[in-house]
C-alpha cells in the first residue's frame, strides 16, 4: 500500500515498465475526471492509489533517490514528463507540473489534450 508496483519492479526494465503502468493510469485518472470520479486519490480499503505509486516513484524521477531496480537500458526521464502532467492536471500538485518541465526535453513530452483545449479549435482547410 506504500506506492511500489512488485509486478513491474520484477521485470528487467523496471523503471520503464512502472512509469507506463502509471501512465496507463493516469489517463484512466484523466478519464474518470471528466466523469466526476478522483481516480488519483481514490483509495482501497489497505490504502493503494494511484497518487501514492505516483508519489512513491517522484524520489526517482526528481533524482533524489537511485533507482534499486533491474533497468537493462538506460531510463529516459523524459518520459515521466507527461505522467507528471497529467497527475499535475489530476491533483493540482505544483510540484508535479515543475518535475514535469524539468524532466521533459521538449515542449509535447508534457502534450496533453481535453475536450475544452480543443473545443476552440477547427480542422484546417481541406483536413
Amino acid at each position: 500500500p506504500d506506492g511500489p508496483q512488485p509486478h513491474e519492479l520484477a521485470r528487467t526494465l523496471s523503471l520503464t515498465y512502472c512509469t507506463y503502468n502509471l501512465l496507463a493510469l493516469a489517463c484512466l485518472a484523466q478519464l474518470g475526471k471528466g466523469l466526476g470520479f478522483d481516480l488519483w486519490r481514490h483509495e482501497t480499503p489497505d490504502g493503494r492509489s494511484i497518487l501514492r505509486a505516483l508519489h512513491w516513484m517522484l524520489p526517482f524521477y526528481a533524482g533524489t533517490a537511485p533507482w534499486t531496480g533491474k533497468q537493462l537500458r538506460p531510463f529516459d526521464f523524459a518520459a515521466s514528463a507527461l505522467v507528471l502532467q497529467l497527475a499535475w492536471q489530476g491533483t493540482g500538485e505544483a510540484t508535479l507540473d515543475a518535475l514535469a518541465a524539468k524532466n521533459a526535453r521538449f515542449p509535447w513530452h508534457r502534450l496533453t489534450f481535453s475536450k475544452a483545449a480543443m473545443a476552440a479549435r477547427t480542422p484546417p482547410a481541406g483536413g
